[in-house]
């Protein structure tokens, strides 16, 4: 079995929920939980850690053959009172990150018709040290100082539900999308948020603007009820370009998509498609989770209907929003997993230029605590036919027995290392939290390969390129009869020559 990758970790003293970084890739990881509207003592809670240098994890990871631990900074705590953190996400500023967490009131007051359930939150998060070290008291005591929680404010955006309801409606879902219009003052981009209802009647999906905290001035831009009385499973963000945006949702079977331009001055949003208009019905698989991997690429991950069991990943091309979707391609799960959890993308290279082509790096959990990890690329250029601009989903890696408990959440963050983009150091950090009380970021290493823009996931032909090194050295030393040393030769020229046809078609 290939040898694990690094991995830090931390502990908590409650479940987790839910989890969101720090977009701009300063490495800040806020995690979000708790035991929800109780007596048992376990705390609702936010809690802020820094993913520890991979010029210094990675590094001591393999020296111990031990995962090392990283440093709480700060934490926040919620009312006992209410209900616990079930969806997280952050936007980025200057000074760290405004993270914002659906937190429902207390049964009480969500049923008197008042539930302020998005709540906003400034974190402000420490400078980067040289040196992690969870057993420092000192490093402990200085990120205290610096590290810190503090609310903003709160709101409802979801329309109160009647007293007769059965069930107690949350704030399932959160997604922001970050306008790149104005790469060089990132942090002043206007941005764009979605959320989701879990247990309402009807469940609800609404668009709002995330330039300005949304807590302080509640703006939702479009709202609508996903079909049939169902609720979002699962829904993702992109930017199409300019100032359009696409949104994807999908309920148990069917997955929606509509576009819509945003203007953020005049605070003027305009639908595509209202409703987002029905792409693909899986039925009877159900829909596990939904993420843009392209501005005409989606990837679903699907769990197979009851009997047949198991899971797989769906490319669904998107030419027209109006139209019906088309698979590009699928790929089973293995059948250990069970079933898929959850589904997490992130694109390698999205800072390149628009017609460039990306790595995409993707993440799958399954019921049986499993993190399966893929590698495609999207090539705009490689086909007028956008089935193919998708190249063939590549597994990397399967990792196991991390969690004692089921993953109840996972993202991706950005990349980390030396050497800058071409740097050879460079790793992404894939950060996992569930149920156990525990974090865990797994270090993905990315290598450089040539041919390939700036830097991807690890795979086969890298090894192939050294197998054939390898086979060169006894006929480079002259150890070997001339004859053996021809065949070798001929030998290490094909390997070489095989390693750069994977490189170009992989």
């Amino acid at each position: 079995m290939a040898p694990s990758f690094p991995v830090a970790t931390a502990g908590l003293n409650y479940p987790v929920f839910s989890v969101a970084v720090d977009p701009a890739g300063r490495g800040a990881v806020v995690v979000g939980g708790g035991g929800g509207e109780n007596k048992s003592g376990v705390p609702n809670r936010l809690t802020l850690f820094t993913i520890p240098s991979p010029n210094d994890g990675p590094d001591e990871m393999r020296k111990t053959q031990r995962p090392i631990k990283i440093v709480k900074d700060a934490e926040y705590e919620f009312p006992s009172s209410g209900d616990s953190v079930q969806s997280l996400a952050s936007l980025a500023t200057e000074g760290g990150l405004v993270a914002f967490a659906g937190v429902n009131d207390n049964l009480s007051e969500v049923k008197a018709g008042r539930n302020n359930h998005l709540r906003s939150l400034s974190v402000r998060t420490p400078p980067r040290s040289e040196s992690q070290d969870d057993n420092k008291e000192k490093d402990e005591r200085e990120n205290s100082d610096t590290a810190k929680i503090a609310s903003i404010g709160d709101c409802s955006m979801f329309k109160p539900i009647p007293e007769t309801q059965k069930y107690v409606p949350y704030q399932r879902l959160l997604r922001f999308c970050h306008s790149t219009e104005n790469k060089s003052t990132p942090f002043k981009n206007r941005a764009v948020g979605a959320m989701a209802s879990a247990f309402g009647d009807p469940d609800e999906v609404i668009i709002f603007d995330a330039s300005t905290s949304p807590t302080e001035n509640p703006q939702v831009c479009a709202r609508f009820h996903p079909e049939d009385g169902q609720e979002a499973v699962d829904l993702d963000l992109i930017e199409m370009g300019g100032k359009e945006f696409g949104l994807a949702h999908c309920t148990d079977d069917t997955v929606f998509a509509t576009s819509f331009t945003y203007d953020s001055t005049t605070r003027k949003l305009e639908l595509l498609y209202d409703p987002p208009s029905p792409l693909f019905k899986f039925a009877p698989n159900k829909c596990r989770g939904i993420r843009w991997i392209s501005p005409r690429h989606l990837l679903i991950l699907l769990n197979k209907k009851a009997k047949q069991g198991g899971a797989e990943l769906v490319v669904l091309c998107v030419d027209d929003l109006g139209d019906r979707g088309m698979i590009a391609q699928t790929m089973n799960l293995p059948s250990s997993i069970q079933a898929g959890v959850g589904l997490d993308t992130y694109a390698i290279d999205q800072n390149g230029p628009e017609d460039a082509s990306q790595r995409i790096a993707i993440a799958v959990t399954g019921r049986d605590r499993s993190l399966h990890i893929y590698r495609a690329n999207y090539r705009p250029t490689r086909s007028e036919d956008i089935k193919f601009q998708v190249t063939k989903l590549k597994r990397v890696r399967i990792l196991k027995n991390h969690h004692e408990q089921s993953i109840s959440c996972m993202t991706f963050s950005p990349p980390m290392g030396s050497g800058g983009m071409e740097g050879s150091d460079k790793y992404l950090p894939l950060v996992t939290a569930g149920l156990d009380n525990a974090l865990f970021v797994h270090y993905i290493p990315l290598s450089n390969i040539p041919g390939w823009v700036q830097y991807q996931l690890p795979y086969k032909q890298l090894t192939v390129a050294l197998a054939a090194l390898a086979v060169l050295q006894p006929a480079i030393e002259g150890g070997l009869p001339p004859l053996w040393t021809i065949l070798i030769v001929i030998m290490a020229i094909m390997m070489a020559s095989f390693a750069v046809y994977m490189s170009k078609n992989v």
